[in-house]
């Protein structure tokens, strides 16, 4: 798998809460691996639905989006 600046977010995330939408590792492996992907503002979108201790995560998610919180 390519990787730098072509990064693949693994399908394995969407397919875990497709059959599942409450696995909490599952959103916040998806979300994280967006994040890390260059794709913040998704990651920021499910941040912001899933509930539990994310406020650490979503913090990268808006530096990489130069956004604030």
């Amino acid at each position: 798998m390519p990787f730098y600046g072509t990064l693949r977010v693994n399908p394995l995330f969407r397919e875990a809460l497709q059959a599942d939408p409450r696995l909490p590792f599952a959103t916040q492996g998806l979300a994280r691996a967006l994040t890390f992907a260059g794709r913040p503002d998704e990651a920021i979108a499910i941040w912001k639905q899933s509930g539990g201790n994310w406020e650490r995560w979503i913090t990268s998610a808006y530096v990489r989006a130069s956004r604030r919180a």
